[in-house]
């Protein structure tokens, strides 16, 4: 699939997580800003190698979390 221009940033689906629209390193792994979608939940942040990984947030049905990631799990406090 070709990147997708977007505020001066590339933008591809990771080539691992297809769920996953975001900046890619040269191996199709997320490294930077995107999202990903799935049935439960939507997250807009930051990641390293396909995981959650700095500032992002996450939406549920019933929870919103916003604040640090740190390897796909929640860290520290956020909103």
């Amino acid at each position: 699939m070709r990147p997708i221009k977007f505020d001066a940033a590339d933008l591809g689906v990771s080539k691992d997580i297809p769920q996953i629209i975001a900046q890619l390193d040269k191996d199709g792994a997320a490294q930077g800003v995107g999202k990903k979608i799935s049935p439960y939940s939507l997250y807009e942040g930051q990641f390293r190698s396909n995981k959650r990984h700095g500032y992002g947030r996450v939406i549920y049905s019933s929870y919103c979390y916003i604040g640090q990631w740190e390897n796909d799990r929640q860290h520290g406090f956020g909103k």
